[in-house]
């Protein structure tokens, strides 16, 4: 069996509420700010992105194999000034994730 881990940053944007994972279009589970998640999944290619509301981040296609752990990292783009751009105008890049 292979594993995603996914960790998110503590900061204050969005501090009160999960982002959703999502796994193929399926949601996979959530993660809070400053926690760690660890999902068993099955080898194979995949694509991952996450939600918060009608905002989302970037997706990413990746591939595991067999007893693999594959590695994320996230977190919240905007800042105070902003964040309006990214909910009105961006809401694809209002989060980020990174694969470590």
């Amino acid at each position: 069996m292979a594993k995603i881990k996914v960790s998110r940053t503590k900061e204050f944007r969005d501090y009160l509420r999960a982002y959703e994972i999502t796994l193929n279009d399926s949601l996979l589970g959530t993660v809070k700010a400053g926690e760690t998640e660890l999902f068993d999944i099955n080898p194979g290619i995949y694509r991952i992105k996450l939600k918060i509301d009608w905002c989302s981040s970037e997706e990413i296609t990746f591939e595991v194999s067999n007893d693999e752990i594959i590695n994320f990292t996230c977190g919240n783009n905007a800042n105070f000034i902003t964040a309006l751009y990214f909910l009105f105008f961006n809401p694809n890049n209002y989060l980020w994730l990174k694969r470590i």
